[in-house]
């Protein structure tokens, strides 16, 4: 699957990779957040490296949101309507 994404400096990018798919659908569900370091989103086992949220922030399809206890990321209107676009 491919997407193409514009980002506010009028430049296109193309061909999210199936992790960005992936993430984005599970931050469609909710929010991640960060324990220790460590990305996690509730109900799923394991971590998300950071690296896979640095191209979603960069293209403005997430964004980070500061809570009470940890730091957190959540899908933009521009990353819900890929995944609803990519599906």
């Amino acid at each position: 699957m491919s997407a193409t994404i514009s980002s506010t400096d009028g430049a296109t990018r193309s061909d999210l990779s199936p992790r960005s798919y992936k993430i984005l659908g599970l931050l469609r569900k909710g929010r991640a957040y960060s324990v220790r370091g460590a990305w996690r989103f509730r109900g799923v086992r394991g971590s998300v490296r950071a690296q896979a949220f640095q191209s979603l922030l960069a293209w403005g399809l997430a964004e980070r949101v500061e809570g009470d206890r940890c730091e957190q990321v959540r899908i933009t209107a521009a990353g819900r309507s890929i995944t609803v676009d990519g599906r």
